[in-house]
């Protein structure tokens, strides 16, 4: 079973010692509507499913299945 892509952000994050804030800089989002996305609250927008997995260097594929 695939772990859901807001898990893999999160631990990507604590793994690497970034903050909410600076992904949400880098995603050019607040802080607080990625913490919607990461809570499920909001979609990701297909473009930004390709920038996150180039923030996080991590393959589309991987990230979303």
């Amino acid at each position: 079973m695939q772990r859901d892509w807001k898990h893999i952000v999160h631990n990507e994050l604590r793994t690497n010692e970034r903050s909410i804030a600076w992904l949400s800089r880098r995603l050019g989002y607040s802080p607080s509507h990625v913490n919607r996305l990461l809570s499920g609250e909001r979609p990701l927008p297909e473009d930004k499913k390709t920038l996150l997995a180039s923030i996080l260097n991590i393959s589309k594929e991987t990230l979303f299945g």
